[in-house]
């Protein structure tokens, strides 16, 4: 039901009638209707009232970040199939099966999808689209194990879901240096900036990106069954290397696009 509400607000801002408020409004929306089927953020140390906003923080962020990253042909459809595949990994080992069943079938969904929205596109996400995937991404990564080996496995959702919180993280910082609205376009984004690194070469970018999805996703499910230290190297060592990637790109003189 959430999902279909985020869908719905997503295929009515695909015509241009809503503001950015009315998205957000929207979207918490579908998610008290998560809530009230009892799907939240479960960190047993927080009361209920920080677990609700992180909550509602996870879900209105990730489906903003889809929604944001899907700016070329088979990147935020692609990054989405990686993401699920490795929470289809997590749902398998937890013996989460109704769970498992549901990423299978966006897999399914996302994969003939792909077919012929990945370069050169002839159908497109959308707002629709990218919301919808995004607060269903973040959902089945709520209603996970993932301290049952290691007490910081609570981290395996980030990296699995680590690029389009890594865009959106980075389009909002560069937005707000420059003086502009988060929510105002802009060739802010990673991906971009990584594209014209590569000369305009979409898919070799698209690619490079998977990879990188690939990777962080790894990692993810290596630290469900590591020890706490190797946990906060492993975190250390990604943010380091993503820290400096990120800054690289930011040395793009985008205003020449």
């Amino acid at each position: 039901m959430a999902s279909t509400i985020v869908a719905t607000l997503g295929l009515i801002d695909d015509f241009g009638v809503l503001t950015p408020k009315a998205k957000v409004l929207g979207q918490l929306v579908a998610i008290f209707v998560l809530l009230r089927a009892g799907i939240s953020v479960q960190v047993v140390v927080l009361p209920m009232w920080a677990r609700i906003t992180l909550t509602i923080i996870w879900l209105v962020g990730l489906s903003n970040a889809f929604n944001l990253m899907d700016i070329m042909d088979g990147l935020a459809a692609g990054v989405a199939i990686i993401a699920a595949g490795f929470l289809l990994t997590v749902a398998s080992l937890n013996g989460r099966w109704v769970v498992a069943a549901f990423t299978v079938a966006l897999i399914g969904a996302l994969l003939g999808f792909l077919k012929f929205n990945f370069f050169p596109a002839s159908i497109y996400l959308g707002d629709s689209g990218s919301l919808f995937v995004g607060l269903t991404l973040g959902a089945l990564a709520m209603v996970m194990d993932y301290t049952r080996h290691n007490p910081l496995g609570w981290v395996a959702p980030l990296f699995i879901l680590a690029l389009p919180i890594m865009d959106t993280a980075y389009v909002t910082v560069l937005r707000l240096k420059a003086g502009r609205k988060i929510y105002h376009g802009s060739p802010d984004h990673f991906p971009l900036r990584l594209r014209r690194r590569m000369e305009g070469k979409t898919v070799q970018t698209v690619l490079v990106i998977y990879g990188a999805a690939v990777l962080s996703g790894a990692l993810g499910v290596v630290v469900l069954f590591v020890s706490p230290q190797t946990t906060v190297i492993i975190v250390s060592v990604a943010a380091v290397v993503a820290l400096v990637f990120l800054l690289w790109l930011a040395r793009i003189d985008m205003e020449q696009v």
